[in-house]
């Protein structure tokens, strides 16, 4: 027997059957047809202030820092991720951690660049296109 499934008692009402639903403890069969509601519950808030600086290593290295601003409130934050865009490539994760600054070494470029910060969370995560960025020079 399904659980979710109503069951039809001959000579009950429907207010009956709805009594006996609240106090099973589950929901009536009409709202289970209803479309569910996506909620964000769960996701963290997106990170703010997020600013990078680069330090020259090597004639082709160097190494970026990226500080953010997390609410320290938000108990779905567990961690950011940082992720490096050239020109108008796909971006690529560099570096990941739970607490500002990220840092990693990457190589020199001309090529214009853009670093996001991602929240993450046990249930979800922040989408790339809605979370912050800063332009950065990699020359």
């Amino acid at each position: 027997m399904n659980p979710r499934q109503g069951m039809r008692w001959p000579n009950i009402s429907a207010q009956t059957e709805l009594a006996q639903v609240k106090v099973a403890g589950t929901a009536p069969l009409s709202s289970l047809s209803q479309p569910a509601r996506q909620g964000t519950q769960g996701v963290p808030q997106a990170v703010s202030s997020v600013s990078a600086t680069k330090r020259i290593l090597t004639a082709t290295t160097c190494r970026v820092t990226v500080s953010f601003a997390r609410n320290p409130g938000d108990p779905y934050f567990t961690q950011a991720k940082a992720y490096l865009k050239l020109g108008s490539g796909v971006p690529s994760l560099v570096a990941e951690g739970t607490t500002s600054p990220l840092t990693f070494v990457t190589a020199r470029t001309g090529v214009p660049a853009t670093v996001f910060v991602v929240s993450i969370g046990n249930w979800g995560s922040t989408a790339l296109a809605n979370s912050p960025g800063k332009a950065l020079s990699l020359a």
